[in-house]
């Protein structure tokens, strides 16, 4: 089995003359400009060649980028986790992709890619409910033996018995998240934000020592996680809750393996390939000293994703744009949303239309709409954006909850305490 990092989450995997590729994201900005790949890959989509299966773990364009799927060749079957709705295949049919085949998987069950070769996906923690919806991760078995390519879920702990059905030759897992936080948070100090920044890293690597503990793979590495903020975003990079060096987990695990662990990590830049049958696993001195670029990524940063210009900034609103109007249209699909979940929470968002003006929505029995000159007081979101976005966020042209990792909005929160279920509700505020 070949194992070649495209970059970030795309992998190259060859069993046989059999390839597949993973969440194809080859290069250029994402998110409305807002997310570089760093380090940045060394091939191109164009120049991928053949392929015979192409395996899509959700819709999220770090997973799956438009203009990298338009390169790859369209005699691959695409891969997707049986899902209702599934919002992937809706895409590839949307912009008219029409690859050789679709093939929709139930989860925990085995298909027959070639002889020898079998793909299998496993569902996202259902503790995790956006995740649950979207994602997916794949199990790819040859010889006996399995890769485990989580892209954005670590495997949880409610699937540890029937993974343990499985000889992991591999694990490619995720070292951080991607949300805004602290980064974007006006109520929390530089300082605040930089403490609880290092706090949230910790807790990822924790989570990745006790997936590979769980899952005990021969070898492992890191993905879903190379990448910058660009554009008027980059300057937050130092503020986001992700490693600021490669290295960062490798030295994490080098301080908290035993000689119990047996799982060796490999190291691959974007580009690199190696053979698994013949790859003994590196020492955790000699793959941070490989992984450590935070040097580098800030040249990077400075000097090419600083440039990149965000979409919204070439949207041009007419005058007599009603964001009262639109906050009205926004506010009654969400407010379906909290009724058919009977949701019923002592928070309010307070969204800034105007300088001075705030939509004053509540998330508790009855829901209410008020627009107001000064946000809730209490137990408050308070949001503020470029207009510009505010309009694509209420009309369904960008998603909040992209916006937020995108480094987009900004927040005032009081308390400063997370409720996973006000951002989760966020994402139905639009027309």
């Amino acid at each position: 089995m070949k194992v070649q990092l495209i970059a970030d989450s795309c992998f190259l995997f060859e069993f046989n003359g059999v390839r597949v590729l993973t969440d194809p994201w080859i290069g250029g900005a994402i998110y409305g400009g807002s997310w570089l790949q760093y380090p940045p890959p060394t091939i191109q989509a164009k120049d991928i060649g053949a392929l015979d299966y192409i395996f899509i773990s959700h819709i999220h364009e770090d997973h799956c980028d438009l203009k990298t799927l338009e390169k790859l060749d369209r005699n691959a079957t695409v891969v997707l986790m049986d899902k209702k709705p599934n919002f992937v295949e809706k895409f590839l049919k949307y912009h008219s992709l029409k690859f050789k085949d679709i093939i929709n998987l139930r989860p925990r069950v085995k298909f027959e890619a070639a002889p020898c070769l079998y793909f299998e996906v496993v569902e996202a923690d259902p503790e995790h409910e956006l995740n649950h919806i979207l994602d997916s991760s794949l199990l790819i078995h040859f010889d006996s033996k399995t890769i485990y390519f989580a892209n954005d879920n670590p495997p949880y702990p409610g699937l540890d018995q029937y993974l343990s059905q499985y000889n992991f030759e591999l694990a490619l897992l995720p070292p951080a998240g991607g949300s805004g936080y602290p980064a974007c948070y006006q109520n929390l100090t530089d300082s605040e934000k930089l403490e609880r920044a290092a706090q949230i890293i910790e807790k990822y690597q924790k989570q990745m020592l006790a997936c590979l503990r769980r899952l005990k793979p021969r070898l492992f590495a890191c993905a879903a996680s190379s990448h910058v903020l660009a554009g008027r975003s980059a300057k937050l990079n130092g503020l986001m809750a992700w490693p600021k060096s490669a290295a960062s987990p490798y030295k994490y695990l080098a301080g908290e393996v035993s000689k119990n662990d047996q799982f060796k990590p490999v190291l691959l830049n974007p580009g690199d390939q190696l053979e698994l049958e013949s790859e003994a696993g590196a020492d955790y001195t000699s793959a941070i000293a490989f992984y450590e670029n935070e040097y580098k990524r800030t040249q990077f940063i400075n000097d090419v994703a600083s440039n990149v210009l965000h979409g919204h900034e070439f949207i041009q609103l007419v005058p007599t744009v009603s964001f009262e109007y639109l906050m009205n249209l926004a506010f009654a699909r969400l407010k379906g949303y909290l009724d058919a979940k009977n949701i019923n929470l002592s928070w309010s968002y307070s969204i800034q239309i105007a300088l001075g003006q705030y939509a004053n929505i509540s998330l508790s029995k009855p829901y209410t709409l008020e627009f107001s000159t000064k946000p809730c007081e209490n137990n408050r979101l308070v949001i503020a954006c470029d207009k510009n976005l505010l309009y694509l966020l209420l009309t369904g042209g960008f998603s909040w909850n992209i916006a937020d990792a995108s480094g987009f909005l900004s927040y005032h929160r009081f308390p400063d305490k997370y409720i996973f279920e006000v951002y989760i509700a966020l994402n139905h505020l639009r027309i």
